[in-house]
């Protein structure tokens, strides 16, 4: 049996959705302001090839003059770059985008977990938040998978860091958004039973 009326449940959702977007926002926004007006770098984690050989000694490890960005150990890799200008817009906006996926994710996150305090024990809602979040995982996993090649291979050379690659692993979205899709199918199988079964009756 559904542990709140839909109706309480809907307005659980809209204000632990809310909260959570606005303290977020909260500490963010300043952040990205910064950002766009040039008063903070970008900074993007990296690592160094195998060949790479560095002087640890240095907290700046190398300056790029065709970038206007230099490689910093502290004590991970991170280059850093001016936030309003060339390539360092793009990396802005690749972080403004990841904060924008993740919103999308705890939407479908939430609102499955109220499906499931409101509702009785299967309905389509609740299968079909779980199939959203998964195949939002899985969309995340490859664009982050297309953007480590894409940096790998095009633009940390393009920048000056030939010896350097991306540091991000985010291989386990695919992974879990496979899990979630899967669960969603046998949910939707157990709604098709509990359907018969109510016929039957």
């Amino acid at each position: 049996m559904a542990t709140y009326s839909k109706k309480e449940a809907r307005w659980q959702f809209y204000i632990m959705f809310f909260a959570f977007l606005g303290i977020t926002l909260y500490f963010i926004v300043p952040q990205f302001i910064n950002y766009f007006t040039g008063k903070e770098d970008i900074e993007i984690d990296v690592r160094k090839r195998k060949e790479t050989q560095l002087n640890l000694k240095d907290a700046v490890l190398f300056k790029s003059q065709l970038s206007n960005s230099q490689l910093v150990s502290k004590p991970d890799l991170v280059i850093k770059m001016k936030s309003n200008s060339g390539w360092g817009i793009f990396f802005v906006l690749q972080e403004f985008f990841g904060f924008v996926l993740l919103f999308a994710g705890l939407w479908f996150l939430i609102k499955f977990l109220k499906a499931l305090q409101s509702e009785d024990q299967f309905e389509n809602n609740t299968q079909r938040y779980v199939l959203r979040l998964g195949q939002l995982l899985i969309f995340s996993g490859l664009l982050s998978i297309i953007n480590k090649y894409f940096m790998n291979f095009y633009l940390l050379d393009r920048l000056g860091y030939a010896g350097y690659k991306s540091s991000s692993e985010n291989g386990e979205y695919l992974l879990l958004g496979v899990l979630l899709i899967y669960f969603s199918r046998y949910y939707k199988r157990g709604l098709q039973l509990q359907q018969e079964n109510n016929l039957r009756v």
